[in-house]
């Protein structure tokens, strides 16, 4: 038999090794997200905290401003974010285990209580291109310079150009403040938005579509709480939250 001190010792371990277990099982997961995403992330968070238990901190910005954020050695476990923002090579790397989550094509929006035909085809986008006033856009990323080249091949540009606001990373805020009659922008981040609506997606023809993706902080504690939530967006019991924002969840991998 245990003598007392060592069976009083023995069960503080115990106790200590179970409150540990607990400790490590649990964990707070700071999720960086630029704002394409954050309608379906609000509604997706909820149902992975409870499943497993961890708690998510979520902080939203634009584009620049994450890449900023990121290379400045901000501290966080997860980031979501489009495909274009993963391509700068680092040593060491800022991101590492990118997988891609889902896609979204572009879309045009306006300010609640305008009206403008919605184009369904190339020639109906010319038509309310040139007869719209101000359009705000970005270059930043593949389908702000496929505009471009939409305008282009439409025989569009020179007569839109004039009319084009390049603010390289907030269309829908230069909308939304009534600087612009019209903005380009991803179908997500336009979904969740609440002070601008939808007029249409591009014409399938000319449309183009961006890639969200997620990646973990090589810096993070949390490597199986952070593989997990990137596993269960993928999953399809979220499907319908990505498709309601706008996005088109992209088969999910084996791992």
């Amino acid at each position: 038999m245990f003598a007392k001190p060592k069976l009083h010792a023995l069960l503080l371990g115990c106790i200590a090794c179970l409150l540990h277990g607990a400790s490590t099982r649990a964990a707070d997961l700071t999720v960086l997200s630029t704002p394409e995403a954050r309608a379906a992330l609000e509604q997706i968070a909820p149902a992975y905290e409870k499943s497993a238990g961890h708690r998510l901190r979520l902080t939203f910005a634009l584009a620049a401003e994450m890449q900023q954020r990121i290379a400045a050695g901000a501290r966080f476990d997860v980031a979501i974010l489009p495909t274009n923002l993963l391509t700068t090579r680092s040593h060491p790397p800022l991101l590492r285990e990118a997988r891609d989550l889902a896609r979204a094509g572009m879309g045009l929006a306006l300010r609640p209580g305008t009206t403008r035909p919605a184009p369904r085809n190339a020639a109906q986008l010319r038509e309310l291109l040139l007869g719209t006033g101000t359009i705000a856009m970005t270059r930043t990323g593949a389908c702000g310079e496929r505009f471009l080249l939409v305008l282009e091949n439409l025989g569009a540009a020179e007569a839109v150009a004039p009319r084009l606001i390049d603010t390289r990373e907030a269309p829908l805020a230069l909308l939304a403040a009534g600087h612009a009659e019209l903005a380009i922008a991803p179908i997500g981040e336009i979904a969740a938005r609440q002070d601008l609506s939808m007029l249409a997606p591009w014409p399938p023809e000319v449309q183009c579509y961006q890639t969200i993706a997620g990646a973990l902080s090589p810096h993070t504690r949390q490597h199986a709480a952070a593989r997990a939530l990137l596993r269960f967006i993928a999953t399809e019991a979220n499907a319908g939250a990505l498709r309601a924002q706008g996005q088109e969840p992209l088969a999910p991998r084996s791992d």
